[in-house]
């Protein structure tokens, strides 16, 4: 993952020391916003590639560095996808496809 931006500086904050949600802007007494007008964007989409050996912590970072900024309303989707050229196992399908749905996962399939 490439380097991330602390949110005070994304926002056009100056100061790194300023915690995140810190208005950036005087507003009027009891204005919880802080004077900063909400844009028009009513919604956010994104994708990673996780590494399969980093992917815990690359999550993480997500976590930190977006979701946490993003509010309630956040759904996320968790998908898998896998090859190998010899196929798989009856074992390793039967294994995966159980522990898959233990897990709570929806739309598990070998091909």
């Amino acid at each position: 993952m490439g380097q991330l931006v602390p949110y005070r500086r994304a926002i056009g904050g100056d100061d790194p020391e300023t915690p995140a949600g810190t208005p950036t802007s005087p507003g009027k007494p009891g204005d919880v916003s802080g004077g900063v007008t909400p844009s028009s964007a009513t919604g956010f989409y994104s994708r990673f590639q996780l590494d399969t050996v980093r992917g815990i912590k690359e999550l993480g970072e997500i976590f930190k560095n977006v979701v946490e900024h993003l509010g309630t309303e956040v759904e996320l989707v968790l998908e898998i996808r896998a090859n190998k050229t010899d196929g798989f196992s009856e074992t390793v399908q039967r294994t995966v496809s159980e522990n898959a749905t233990n897990l709570g996962a929806t739309g598990t399939e070998f091909e």
